[in-house]
C-alpha cells in the first residue's frame, strides 16, 4: 500500500525536485549565497552553534543527503538519513563521501 505522498515523491516531480536540488557542495554554497547572502554551511554554523560533533543527527527525508554532507563537511561525524524515494537514494551515491 503506497500513500498519496509516497506516489507523489516517487513520480516525476520527485525526480526533477532530486535532479534540482543535487549539486556538489561547493555549488550548493554558492546557491545558498546568492539567494540568502550566507553560504549553506555558514547558516548551519550559526544554528547548530556549539553542538558537539558526535551528536547523532538523523534527517527524515534526506533526498539525496545534500544537508548531511554539509554537515560532514562541519565535522559531524554521526549523521544518518532516511528517504523514501529510491531515485533519489540512488543519486545520493554521487553526493555523499563514505
Amino acid at each position: 500500500m503506497h500513500t498519496q505522498q509516497e506516489d507523489f515523491w516517487s513520480g516525476d516531480f520527485g525526480r526533477e525536485y532530486t535532479d534540482r536540488n543535487s549539486r556538489p557542495l561547493d555549488e550548493w554554497n554558492e546557491f545558498y549565497r546568492d539567494l540568502y547572502g550566507h553560504t549553506k554551511l555558514e547558516m548551519n554554523a550559526e544554528f547548530l552553534g556549539d553542538l558537539p560533533r558526535d551528536a547523532r543527527i538523523l534527517e527524515v527525508g534526506c533526498n539525496t543527503g545534500m544537508q548531511l554532507v554539509g554537515l560532514q563537511a562541519a565535522g559531524f561525524t554521526n549523521l544518518y538519513g532516511i528517504e523514501l524515494q529510491q531515485y533519489a537514494v540512488e543519486k545520493a551515491r554521487d553526493f555523499v563521501r563514505g
